[in-house]
């Protein structure tokens, strides 16, 4: 069961995986939230994709799985709007 979680920002598109870090380890959101000192309501909500960790919590909570971050969270660009090397978007 594949159970990523595609969080898109418009134009990339960022794969959490915590929810199946969790379930592998078998803790709850609150026990997940105690020992990272994030919220439950935020961790719920990065689950629910309505928000994207910051920096920080990525690295809380990839610490306390002890796994990189780009396991548990993935960035996929979107080469939509690629405007190629030049810098200057042309």
């Amino acid at each position: 069961m594949n159970m990523d979680i595609d969080i898109n920002t418009g134009t990339d598109t960022v794969t959490c995986r915590l929810v199946e870090a969790r379930n592998n380890l078998g803790i709850t959101q609150k026990e997940l939230a105690s020992a990272t000192g994030i919220s439950v309501k935020t961790i719920s909500n990065i689950e629910k994709e309505i928000t994207m960790p910051s920096v920080l919590y990525a690295m809380r909570i990839a610490d306390y799985f002890h796994q990189p971050v780009t396991n548990l969270f993935s960035y996929h660009p979107s080469h939509e709007n690629d405007k190629g090397d030049d810098p200057n978007g042309k």
